[in-house]
């Protein structure tokens, strides 16, 4: 008597079921990483943008107190630069102090991606 050896036909579809739900949630976490991983990067890009607006704004020597506001699309970013007068800061009855805000927004989703806020103090 010969005894078979070798795999049922069910068995080898059950290895089969197993290998492709395997699969598909490795190609899930693949995706999922890759996903997670564009939006450091993108959230990493917009707060080097912020930071180099600011940098420039505090370089720049300002016509008197004025507040003012600036936007425009720097690095595929939407950039709003704001500079408000600081009530809480005069010297010899005069303004001398300005808060800066830089926000960065997502340029396709419109999405906040980094605020920064300074307060600068100028002679008067």
């Amino acid at each position: 008597m010969r005894t078979a050896s070798g795999l049922t036909l069910v068995e080898v579809c059950a290895a089969l079921l197993v290998l492709v739900l395997g699969f598909t949630a490795l190609i899930g976490l693949v995706s999922y990483g890759m996903r997670l991983s564009a939006e450091a990067q993108g959230r990493t890009t917009g707060y080097a943008t912020a930071q180099t607006v600011l940098a420039d704004v505090r370089a720049l020597e300002f016509a008197g107190n004025a507040a003012g506001s600036t936007s425009g699309f720097i690095n595929g970013y939407w950039v709003q630069r704001t500079r408000t007068a600081d009530p809480s800061s005069f010297v010899h009855g005069e303004q001398a102090g300005a808060t800066i805000v830089v926000q960065v927004f997502d340029g396709q989703q419109g999405a906040l991606v980094a605020e920064l806020r300074d307060h600068v103090l100028e002679q008067p």
